[in-house]
Order: structure tokens, then sequence, then C-alpha cells
């Protein structure tokens, strides 16, 4: 099954289903089927939660009061990860969490704030940096799922 997304931000549940798909078929050790009624077990997963936090540095700039600005962002996700046989019985359900710290696209050098994407708009640099650490934990929590899983069969 596809994972499930439960979070205001769209599309987020293919990186969990793609990063499962990928760490099936590296490891070998269970076999996808096309089909649901060819399967043994379903396995699938909610994202329960993603939050992206910024990482407040106070600077201050040329003499004046000292601001708070965000030089860097934390994204948390958090989801849950289910194996169930073909008669719906739960054989395997764990909730899995992470967090990576990804750039602002303003940065400090000395006392100074220095745009590091000059000339272009910094919050879609903010979101792209946000979803590559998305789609980073994704592969990460979908490696430890299917390892939590490999190891109890």
């Amino acid at each position: 099954e596809n994972f499930t997304n439960r979070t205001i931000r769209p599309g987020l549940e293919q990186y969990f289903t793609t990063a499962m798909v990928r760490e099936i078929r590296k490891g070998r050790v269970f076999q996808l089927v096309a089909k649901k009624e060819e399967a043994d077990a379903i396995l699938g997963g909610t994202i329960i939660s993603v939050d992206d936090s910024p990482s407040p540095t106070s600077v201050q700039v040329g003499g004046s009061t000292p601001a708070n600005v965000a030089t860097s962002f934390t994204a948390q996700v958090s989801c849950t990860v289910f194996l169930k046989d073909i008669t719906e019985r739960v054989i395997f359900v764990n909730t899995f969490g992470g967090s990576k710290i990804h750039p602002a696209s303003l940065v400090l050098q000395g006392s100074n704030q220095v745009d590091q994407y000059a000339n272009s708009t910094a919050p879609l640099i903010n979101e792209s940096q946000q979803r590559l650490s998305i789609r980073y934990l994704a592969d990460q929590l979908m490696l430890d799922a299917y390892q939590e899983m490999v190891d109890l069969f």
C-alpha cells in the first residue's frame, strides 16, 4: 500500500512509499507483488507529522540592536509503519521519527548576514532545502523500519 499523508504538505507520501520500495528491493528478504490478492502480507504506513522549525541566532549587524535571524531550520518527521497479514492481523507496527538540520537562505559571516543565494527567492530556497531534508529523513526512517522488520523475522 502507499503511505497515507496526514499532514498539510502534499506529496510527502511518495517519498516514504518510494523509500520503502527501494529498501525492499535492495534487501531481497521480502518480495513485492503487483496485486494485493497475490500478497502474503500488506505493508503500509502513515506520515503523522512534519515540522520545520527555525533555529534562531542572535546577530548584531553594524552596531544595530541584536536581532534573531534564522540561519538554519530543523525538519522533523514522524511516521508509523505497519505490516498486516491477509486477514488484516497486525504483524508489525512501530513509529519512527527523526530530524535533520538544513540551511536557511541567510548565513552569518562574522557579524554580518550574507544571502548565500543572492538574487534568488529566499522562501523558495528554504522550501527546497526543507523538501531535501524530508526526503533524506524518509530514506533513513524507511531503512530503520525495514531493518527492524527483518530483525523480527
